[in-house]
């Protein structure tokens, strides 16, 4: 990323444009970000990139977590209930990669609305 001072950014434009497309461009009023530019790919990279790191970053239970006192309980009963929806077809069931992408798409809409 480079920054240049908003007076640059105003009085060259057009080379503000052509940086832009090639990286993230940040224009500084009194050394402070004010803006940031950016072409469509450099910005389709930057929230793929973004979320490859995040994904690698969540932490993985190795070892089995202690349960609390009526956990079995708890569990066998939302397991029946899950299962008698399905059954009576109120509900209907969806393979481990189309909740994937459900929650992957999910998080990328959360991400750019951050």
């Amino acid at each position: 990323m480079i920054s240049i001072p908003t007076m640059e950014a105003q009085n060259s434009f057009p080379t503000l444009l052509a940086k832009s497309r090639t990286q993230i461009v940040s224009v500084t009023n009194s050394g402070r970000d004010i803006a940031f530019v950016m072409s469509p790919t450099v910005l389709e990279n930057y929230v793929k990139s973004r979320i490859a790191v995040e994904t690698q970053a969540m932490p993985v239970l190795d070892e089995p977590q202690e349960k609390e006192s009526g956990y079995d309980e708890w569990l066998i009963a939302k397991v029946s209930k899950t299962k008698s929806l399905v059954e009576s077809g109120q509900v209907e069931m969806s393979s481990v990669a189309d909740v994937r992408a459900r929650l992957k798409k999910k998080m990328q809409e959360e991400k750019l609305a951050l």
